[in-house]
């Protein structure tokens, strides 16, 4: 899934771009402004005009792409962490 987000996108007009920032342009067209092309929309040019945008929530097109696999990880680590200090006790809470 990671791969095909960060392929190149083959849609007519956005093929400079990677389907993660395809998907954050059609997201703001159906969210905020479909007749906007969206892809100048950065998260610098956000900080530059705040007032622009303020009664939306706007993606910027160089939002990265988060680590799902890597945040998955932690959250198995942290349920085994988890569930060994519960184990320890002896006790049943019923």
């Amino acid at each position: 899934m990671v791969e095909f987000f960060e392929g190149e996108c083959q849609e007519e007009n956005y093929r400079e771009c990677t389907y993660w920032q395809y998907g954050i342009v059609q997201y703001n067209k159906e969210n905020v402004d479909a007749s906007r092309d969206w892809k100048d929309v950065t998260k610098k040019y956000l900080k530059e005009h705040p007032e622009e945008f303020k009664e939306n929530v706007v993606l910027p097109i160089d939002l990265e792409l988060p680590d799902y696999l890597n945040e998955l990880g932690k959250l198995k680590s942290r349920r085994h962490r988890t569930s060994k200090k519960r184990d320890c006790g002896g006790t049943n809470p019923r």
